[in-house]
């Protein structure tokens, strides 16, 4: 278990829930809906990725969102839930 990568040794330890947080940072001059059609494409790139940790007994959630400041996107997802963030 010492290989495995340590979001999934953290989830195993806590019976969590690994997520997949990609960020589509545009910016300010751009609404977000000009974003949308990249959306899909990094979704798709991180269903490889969730196989891996679905693979390892963990459970996976993928999240992307698009935004004009990375911090701010990251704190409504961690305000949305309770999370702890490693």
């Amino acid at each position: 278990m010492h290989s495995c990568p340590p979001a999934i040794r953290a989830d195993k330890r806590n019976n969590g829930k690994i997520i997949l947080l990609n960020i589509i940072d545009i910016p300010y001059q751009l609404p977000t809906s000009e974003a949308e059609e990249f959306k899909l494409e990094r979704e798709l790139k991180l269903e490889y990725v969730r196989q891996i940790i679905e693979s390892a007994g963990c459970k996976v959630e993928i999240t992307v969102r698009i935004a004009h400041r990375l911090s701010h996107a990251i704190e409504q997802l961690a305000n949305s839930r309770i999370l702890i963030l490693l």
